[in-house]
């Protein structure tokens, strides 16, 4: 068979199903490259074509799921496939322990979803990121599945607008999603799966093509930033960033977007901020992206507003514990009220000494 390192890149291999695991073999070699143990495995199920969207187009494909990856197969032809897919069933209900409690396998889940967000399994294809002089993996957060296994956006190709506000509302959908998990382990851990799935979308959206100086697209932009923050938080071993690791935190960790990466960092100062003034002393939390990011630039949004740096949150104490979801039809008034309330708490007035201190974030 061959196993999709990512959708472009398939590498013929030997696939041997044992008691316990599937064991995948490179060719011209005697140890495995990669197993998947039967317990982590969610489900197997035949991957339908799609016209004009399929890599490997007439090989039919199985897909093999757990918590965090799918990890797709192509066989040559579907009597390979059907005797596959029989064999690795017939194994994994034959050996169904008990490891499969509910409480244990909910802990074994959220645990092996955190473990492996450090290697997303597509380590190769897109190259490091520069952060304190040092070159870092990125790690992309919405890999689980690939864009030929994603559900595609549905709207009028013909009207614009009308697909801006269905992307809009679906990232809003979004955000509110991730918002509504926490570091806790997972009582409904297909809820997070759901969410999982629904990020892979993201890779079939192309910022490109969308109304760079309309509102829905700013609104969809500062949601998407603090879903891919949510989202990082949640999945962080080492915690909240702290002053030393923010930078690394802000950098190297993204979301695929239309077959380009964005970190944290280049969603706010390349995108988001791009047609901003750019920042006079940039210190912790404020992280700026890379030199060698600058091709983000293209993204860059036409609709800007300065009170978008009172918005975004980065998850240090300066900020409020809540993030807006915003909307196109009442952004206006979401931005007064969130600098009002910003203003409120950190601008200092000295009527005796007639003196006023700003935050520290119009320092820079």
């Amino acid at each position: 068979m061959a196993r999709a390192l990512w959708d472009s890149h398939w590498r013929e291999e030997a696939c041997i199903v044992h008691e316990s695991c599937i064991d995948f073999y490179s060719p011209l070699t005697s140890k495995a490259c990669f197993s998947i143990p039967f317990y982590d495995i969610q489900c197997v199920r035949r991957v339908e074509e799609r016209s004009g969207v399929n890599p490997l187009s007439g090989f039919p494909l199985v897909a093999v799921e757990t918590a965090w990856k799918c990890h797709y197969l192509a066989f040559s032809n579907e009597e390979i496939q059907t005797n596959f897919f029989d064999i690795l069933n017939a194994a994994i209900f034959s050996n169904v322990q008990d490891l499969h409690k509910e409480e244990e396998w909910k802990a074994h889940m959220w645990q092996e979803v955190q473990s492996s967000a450090d290697s997303s399994g597509e380590t190769s294809k897109w190259a490091n990121i520069v952060s304190s002089k040092k070159f870092r993996q990125r790690i992309i957060l919405n890999s689980r599945r690939m864009p030929f296994d994603c559900k595609s956006f549905e709207y009028d190709q013909t009207n614009t607008k009308g697909s801006d506000d269905v992307l809009c509302s679906f990232v809003e959908g979004l955000l509110r999603k991730a918002l509504s998990f926490s570091l806790k382990p997972l009582d409904n851990p297909s809820d997070f799966i759901k969410f999982l799935d629904d990020t892979s979308r993201l890779r079939e959206l192309s910022l490109s093509e969308v109304d760079k100086d309309g509102r829905g697209t700013f609104c969809m932009c500062v949601n998407l930033y603090h879903c891919l923050l949510q989202h990082a938080l949640l999945l962080s071993k080492t915690g909240p960033p702290t002053k030393r690791n923010v930078g690394h935190f802000m950098r190297t960790h993204c979301y695929e977007i239309g077959g380009d990466v964005f970190s944290l960092a280049e969603l706010e100062s390349c995108v988001i901020r791009g047609n901003m003034s750019q920042a006079y002393y940039p210190k912790p939390p404020y992280v700026r992206a890379p030199k060698k990011s600058r091709g983000h630039l293209a993204y860059s949004l036409d609709f800007v507003d300065p009170r978008i740096m009172f918005v975004l949150n980065t998850g240090n104490l300066s900020h409020p514990p809540e993030v807006p979801v915003l909307k196109p039809d009442s952004l206006e008034e979401q931005l007064s009220v969130i600098t009002r309330l910003y203003l409120n708490k950190h601008v200092k007035i000295d009527q005796s000494r007639r003196t006023v201190t700003l935050p520290k974030v119009c320092d820079v």
